[in-house]
Formats: structure tokens, C-alpha cells, sequence
């Protein structure tokens, strides 16, 4: 599944996948992040990682899941 497929089957904007995509935002609306949780098949917090640096306020980024978007969770080793 491709980053156009994923935005289809999510119902998501592109540039709303993009920027999660590519670690480009601030903050994470729960819906949308709900909607690519389901297309993708995993739990929401399965694409939250947090990131805490010293220096910084705690961030919160949306990743890629551990697996290959081409093939689903329990296929992946």
C-alpha cells in the first residue's frame, strides 16, 4: 500500500498524510489518526512514538509501522 492508497482507503487528505507522513506536524487530531489506524489495520497507538529530549517540551510523532505497508501485522515477523 502506497501513501495514495493509504490516503483513499482512510479517507484522509494527502497533505493530512503527508505531514503525519513525514513527521511534519505539531499535534495529531485522534479522528484522523483513528481512520489510518483502521485502513491500516493496527491500533491507533501502534503509529505514536514519543520522542523526549532534554532540551525540549515531550513531542508526540506518528510512524510508520513496524512492518511493510504491503503486507498485514500478523505477516510480519
Amino acid at each position: 500500500m502506497n501513501q495514495s492508497q493509504l490516503q483513499l482507503k482512510a479517507a484522509v487528505s494527502p497533505q493530512l498524510l503527508n505531514r503525519y507522513w513525514n513527521n511534519r506536524t505539531r499535534s495529531v487530531a485522534l479522528d484522523q489518526l483513528e481512520k489510518i489506524s483502521k485502513a491500516l489495520d493496527v491500533k491507533p497507538g501502534d503509529l505514536i512514538v514519543s520522542d523526549e529530549d532534554t532540551n525540549k517540551q515531550p513531542t508526540v510523532n506518528v510512524v510508520a509501522p513496524l512492518f511493510s505497508l504491503k503486507q498485514r501485522p500478523q505477516d510480519a515477523v
